[in-house]
């Protein structure tokens, strides 16, 4: 009979897999970055001359923008108050016989922002422009008086008297990732609210995580 060996590693505990993500691997493509750090810089020179204090980033699709518009205000705008930032789930707009009980919803859950301030609404891409327009309809109906519409990029098909509509476009062209020049955000799930869900998986948190690290070191000299 074979005799039986013992093997140190056999009891070694397995190392955990590394979360994949497409993002990191499509981040280091040429012009990527350069669509990170301009579109990043284009928002924060518009929110600073424009003096508008709040915007609103659009989940689950343009969460992660905010972190180059933290990381762009540290480099070029340190002495000046960093704007408020918040995000808003568009998707249980699709009605306007809605907004009476999404408004009661909206004042419990954004307690801070002035209805007299102005505000940017964000998104990464548009197509239609239907999401933008239900959105900037919906807080009209709240009482801002002030509410703009920014985009990262805009593809060629897009209509140009439909360009007109939008206050500003980061990119001159579309960007090199299409809808998702800042990746996704997976680590947070869909809902029926104005506020999304964050995941309850690891894996998603932790591909976060490094999705995010890897946009901030976008920013470092």
């Amino acid at each position: 009979m074979e005799e039986y060996k013992y093997s140190p590693d056999f009891f070694k505990k397995e190392e955990p897999k590394k979360p994949e993500s497409a993002f990191l691997k499509l981040i280091e493509e040429e012009g990527v970055k350069e669509d990170i750090y301009n579109a990043s810089l284009n928002l924060a020179k518009y929110l600073e001359m424009e003096k508008i204090p709040n915007v609103m980033f659009l989940d689950k699709s343009s969460r992660q923008s905010y972190i180059g518009l933290k990381e762009i205000w540290k480099k070029e705008y340190a002495n000046e108050p960093e704007p408020n930032i918040y995000f808003i789930n568009p998707d249980p707009l699709k009605y306007e016989a809605d907004f009476p009980d999404l408004a009661e919803e909206f004042f419990k859950k954004y307690k801070n922002i002035k209805l007299e301030d102005p505000i940017l609404l964000y998104d990464n891409c548009v197509h239609s422009g239907g999401t933008t327009t239900r959105l900037k309809e919906f807080f009209k109906y709240l009482g801002f008086s002030d509410v703009r519409v920014a985009i990262t990029s805009v593809s060629s098909d897009f209509p140009e008297d439909k360009k007109a509509e939008l206050d500003l476009i980061c990119l001159p062209s579309h960007a090199k990732l299409g809808c998702n020049p800042f990746g996704r955000s997976n680590y947070v799930e869909e809902s029926g609210s104005l506020v999304v869900k964050p995941s309850r998986k690891k894996s998603a948190r932790e591909t976060g995580r490094l999705e995010h690290k890897a946009i901030k070191e976008v920013f470092k000299d």
